[in-house]
């Protein structure tokens, strides 16, 4: 009984600790520019235009302005563009990557890191959409639409 006990605690830990590797920062952003290839087709709901004309889109530009500034400097940052403080609400990875900070709070803020899932081979199945979203959230895309 407690070797049964034990493996099924070594199970489930290997199983919480691949699953935390997998959403994990191993993966890089691709930006949105990758993102709209597909994304930024009407047919399929043009995802990308809904961002570029959301906050989201604008988020890394309003700390240029004016009122930006002065709430920094209120709490003793002299530029809000460059500060990690401000970069992690601001741009996507907390402006850890220097291609995609002036985006601002793109796709990946919220769907993750893309580097692999965002191939169509990887998260396209055109018989079946919740495959194809599994396929995506394994290979790094965040489980977002409560498909588990």
């Amino acid at each position: 009984m407690r070797f049964l006990l034990f493996f099924i605690s070594l199970f489930c830990f290997v199983i919480i600790f691949y699953h935390s590797q997998l959403f994990s920062s191993n993966y890089g952003y691709v930006g949105v520019t990758v993102c709209k290839e597909c994304h930024g087709q009407d047919a399929i709901g043009n995802q990308y235009k809904i961002w570029a004309a959301s906050p989201h889109a604008r988020a890394f530009l309003v700390l240029g302005t004016e009122r930006a500034k002065k709430i920094a400097e209120s709490v003793n940052i002299a530029d809000p563009k460059s500060n990690s403080k401000c970069l992690s609400c601001h741009a996507t990875g907390g402006g850890s990557n220097a291609l995609i900070i002036s985006e601002g709070v793109g796709c990946e803020a919220c769907h993750g890191p893309g580097e692999i899932y965002h191939k169509a081979n990887i998260h396209v199945d055109y018989n079946s959409r919740e495959n194809g979203y599994m396929r995506a959230v394994k290979h790094g895309m965040n489980p977002i639409i409560g498909i588990n």
